[in-house]
């Protein structure tokens, strides 16, 4: 799981629903997406926590860095081996 430059989920917000939160939405094609609490467990629904993705659209680390690599990248328990 990585940060991402662009988007990872998408949900449409029609400006009749009224809602007072907004939703994470589904991750795209060949992402996951988690939404963790502090303890980096997954959050119940409408809980505040932060978004981790993971998938094929994602990097696998930084080119010739380990280092940042290890520190930026986490593996994805919920995920295929290896991921």
């Amino acid at each position: 799981m990585t940060e991402s430059a662009i988007y990872g989920t998408n949900f449409v917000v029609e400006p009749s629903d009224g809602e007072p939160v907004v939703l994470v939405g589904y991750p795209i094609a060949n992402e996951r997406a988690y939404v963790l609490g502090r303890d980096g467990q997954p959050c119940a629904p409408l809980c505040t926590g932060e978004i981790y993705l993971a998938g094929d659209s994602l990097a696998r680390g930084y080119l010739r860095r380990p280092d940042l690599t290890a520190e930026r990248f986490l593996p994805d328990p919920w995920g295929p081996p290896g991921s």
